[in-house]
């Protein structure tokens, strides 16, 4: 965990403080699995928070970027018997996967050789 977070700390500093540049996401996301997976559901939590507002900064609110950020956030509310938070936020994954989706066909199929384990775990 010292290595990610000093890590972290190194890429902020070549960013100049900016912590919202989309430079840190993989950073960020190993964060907070490491966090999940060694029971600091809180500080994972935080850490996919933050993944979401970059994301959702950079690429946009309803972007399909966001899909396994919101699913790793939900998850982690789960885990913390958050169910009201952790529906809001697997909704909003499953919406922004429904505008892939055409009826009961993919819009393309780039965006479901991208995506089609995120529909099939989601929906």
């Amino acid at each position: 965990m010292a290595i990610l977070e000093e890590t972290y700390e190194n890429q902020v500093k070549k960013l100049r403080g900016d912590e919202s540049h989309p430079f840190l996401e993989q950073c960020i996301s190993q964060m907070g699995l490491l966090q999940k997976v060694t029971g600091q559901s809180e500080k994972a939590e935080e850490s996919y928070k933050r993944l979401v507002r970059i994301k959702e900064n950079y690429y946009g609110e309803t972007s399909e970027s966001l899909v396994i950020s919101l699913k790793n956030l939900g998850a982690v509310q789960v885990a913390q018997d958050k169910y009201e938070e952790a529906q809001q936020t697997l909704n909003r994954a499953v919406e922004i996967l429904e505008k892939l989706v055409d009826g009961n066909k993919i819009k393309d199929k780039q965006s479901m050789k991208q995506h089609g384990s995120e529909v099939i775990f989601l929906i």
